[in-house]
């Protein structure tokens, strides 16, 4: 396990752009657009039941560039179900891991049960790129702390950042 928490390395909380189940996939794309995103958490009241991505939309076969092309589909229909949730204290390995068991893009974060923020694989991106770099980030992330044994464990082939390029290369990235 790694010593670092999602707390320490994920900005949280951050704002959330939910959406609900039966709302058509139309309203889902524009949403994306508007707010310049790639994924949707999809709710109905106070429950989470899983995450839209353009991904799963382009990959299924149901939107090119923003268009749909089954309107008559409803996001329920399309979305990542939800087994899982994160919190702040996740620790990172073990969200790595089990986002690529679950082939998602990305998992909620919930806070005694509160929708607080939302995990992607563009976050897990950034923390290697700053576990690289010895923890220094100038993306406007606060720099996160290392002490020089784990310092050394990432350069020498730290589990987590093994995770993370497994993940990565898998992606196609």
């Amino acid at each position: 396990m790694c010593a670092l928490k999602l707390k320490d390395t994920v900005p949280y909380p951050r704002k959330v752009i939910t959406i609900g189940k039966n709302a058509p996939l139309v309203q889902a794309i524009e949403l994306m657009r508007r707010n310049k995103i790639h994924h949707l958490v999809v709710t109905e009241g106070t429950v989470t039941y899983g995450v839209l991505s353009d991904r799963d939309l382009i990959e299924k076969g149901l939107a090119n560039h923003s268009v749909v092309l089954n309107p008559i589909l409803n996001v329920g229909e399309v979305m990542h179900p939800i087994s899982r949730y994160f919190t702040d204290k996740t620790d990172l390995s073990e969200a790595i891991d089990i986002m690529h068991k679950e082939g998602c893009s990305a998992i909620p974060l919930v806070d005694k049960g509160e929708l607080t923020g939302i995990v992607t694989e563009s976050d897990l991106l950034q923390i290697l790129r700053t576990l690289l770099s010895g923890g220094k980030s100038d993306l406007g992330q606060e720099d996160v702390e290392l002490d020089p044994t784990e310092k050394g464990q990432i350069m020498l082939g730290n589990p987590l950042v093994q995770n993370v390029m497994k993940m990565i290369s898998e992606m196609g990235i």
